[in-house]
Parts: C-alpha cells; structure tokens; sequence
C-alpha cells in the first residue's frame, strides 16, 4: 500500500507539472489592507519627514518595508534624547531600528539593536536646524501594533557673561547731557566702563 502511493505522488509531480510544496511555518507579513491608520503618514522618505515636536508619538511600521520619518527643529547645544519604545513603553512589537541625522543629511546617530529589544539615542545637537528621525524594520520587520517614539530636547544653558570690575572714575556720574562734569582745560584722565557707559 505504502508503495502505491509513493507512485502516486512521484507520477503526480512528474507530470502534473506541479511540484508539491510544504505551507510557509512563518506568519504573513501585514499587507497594506490590514495596517491600522497611521496619522503621520505618509511620511516614507527624508524629505516627506513629517514635522514633530518633542513629547510622544504613536505610530506603526506597517506595511513590510514600510519606513516613518520624523524631523524636529534644535538649536545649536540642545541635548536630543530619543526613545523607541513599544507603545506602552516595553519592548517593540517586531524588530525595528532607529537613526537621527542633522540638517546636512549626516548620521548623526543609531540605535539597532537585535530583536524587540528598545532603541535609544543621545546626542547633542552641533548645528542648528531641523534633524530628522527614521524608523524603519530590520529584514523588512512590520507590524499592525504601534510603536511609540519619544522625544526628548533640553535647550543649552545660556553662558553667564562674565562681568568686569570698573575701575573708580572721578568724573561720574556723568552718563548724560544734564549729567555732564564741568572742567577746565588740560588733561582728563576717565574710563568708558561698564558696557555702554558714556562720559
């Protein structure tokens, strides 16, 4: 019996002209009908980057090969904190990564680390202008659970402008018109200080 049947499925493949081939063990990928509505898309490429500010933000990577773009404007100094997270703040729901580049298009730094595992990145920014944040699926990695990226921006701390000592003047106060000294001819010896003094 076990032979017969052998036979069978050897002449079937023969000439049939249909292999016989084992169901995929994997999950489908998403396909476009099955992604949940995302409202920063579309936001595909660099230039698409859709403009966001710092705070939290809920998104998908859906469908396979599906890329998310962000871009915040900083100044010069600014610490940029970036976390990619899963929409509760634990591990992704697939394998995603994550990349920031600065006004010139250059790296500006990654985070791709193996599996769900979170992505973070900290920087300060060296120029100022917009920098841009991609979020994309390691080996074409999607999902139709969210992710959540959060932003994190910390201005630079003002530089306290050093002050200088004046030294004693005889003549002042004599900062305006009605505040002149009186003097008589020969030499004066005065100091224009502080910063916008007058004599």
């Amino acid at each position: 019996m076990h032979k017969i049947l052998l036979f069978v499925v050897c002449f079937t493949m023969v000439f049939s002209g249909s292999p016989i081939s084992a169901a995929p063990a994997h999950r489908a990928a998403p396909d476009l009908l099955s992604c949940p509505s995302d409202p920063y898309e579309p936001n595909p490429t660099f230039e698409t980057a859709r403009q966001v500010g710092a705070g939290n933000h809920i998104a998908y990577i859906c469908p396979e090969d599906d890329a998310d773009w962000f871009q915040f404007n900083v100044s010069i100094g600014t610490q940029i904190q970036l976390y990619l997270t899963g929409s509760g703040g634990g591990e992704l729901p697939a394998d995603f990564d994550m990349l920031l580049y600065n006004p010139s298009s250059g790296l500006a730094g990654a985070s791709q680390n193996g599996g769900t595992a979170t992505e973070q990145i900290s920087t300060t920014a060296l120029m100022s202008g917009w920098y841009r944040v991609l979020v994309a699926g390691y080996n074409h990695a999607a999902s139709t659970t969210p992710y959540r990226l959060s932003i994190v921006l910390q201005a630079p701390t003002p530089t306290a402008t050093a002050t200088t000592a004046c030294p004693p003047d005889s003549y002042e106060p004599n900062g305006s018109y009605n505040a002149a000294r009186q003097v008589n001819p020969g030499t004066h010896t005065a100091y224009i200080c502080p910063a916008g003094d007058e004599d």
